[in-house]
């Protein structure tokens, strides 16, 4: 009677191990997603392409010296 108990368990842990390896392969995704996202929006060249520039207002710059 012993073995009859034995594959109910074998079953739980098939059903454990298949739940594990879900939430593995989700987590995985998941984080692959949230890098690229990042990567996406963090690393894009500030540059901005097809502006035309702006001339200075000023013809001399209003000081010698600049302080910060």
């Amino acid at each position: 009677m012993a073995g009859r108990s034995r594959p109910q368990a074998h079953s739980s842990s098939a059903s454990t191990r298949r739940r594990e390896r879900w939430l593995v392969v989700l987590g995985i995704v998941l984080h692959a997603v949230y890098m690229l996202s990042i990567f996406d929006i963090y690393f894009k060249s500030p540059i901005v392409h097809g502006m035309a520039p702006v001339p200075p207002r000023l013809s001399a710059p209003p000081a010698k010296r600049l302080v910060l």
